[in-house]
């Protein structure tokens, strides 16, 4: 097998001791023509396989992105905007679109850390 003209070199040595002589030892390997052009065309498979790969998973994305967007564009066809006030069963089993104030009645609590606030929802995120 033919030698390759740069060679990898690693060095190691022990470090410096009164009591030990400096020991050290060197260790040179090369790659061979054929170990290099192997390793490239090992690349070059890889990457035609991610080229094959990738076009099912763009056609999937893509149908799932088409999907969404017809999903919405009927539901904004299908809502109906209601008032707060009023109940209707007419809109039972409907899209519908609220809008209005909230009132809260007392005070929600975490006795854990002692915080108490007037809210609709209290939440506790805890990170380490």
């Amino acid at each position: 097998m033919p030698q390759s003209n740069f060679p990898l070199q690693l060095t190691a040595g022990f470090p410096h001791d009164s009591d030990m002589s400096d020991d050290s030892y060197t260790v040179t390997s090369s790659k061979g023509w054929f170990g290099r052009i192997g390793g490239a065309i090992k690349g070059v498979l890889f990457g035609l396989v991610m080229i094959v790969v990738s076009f099912p998973v763009l056609f999937l994305n893509e149908g799932r992105a088409v999907k969404t967007q017809k999903t919405l564009e009927e539901g904004s066809k299908s809502v109906v905007t209601i008032s707060p006030e009023t109940v209707d069963a007419y809109n039972d089993g409907k899209l519908v679109y609220v809008t209005g104030g909230v009132a809260v009645e007392g005070f929600l609590t975490d006795p854990e850390f002692n915080v108490s606030s007037q809210a609709v929802s209290l939440r506790r995120k805890v990170e380490m």
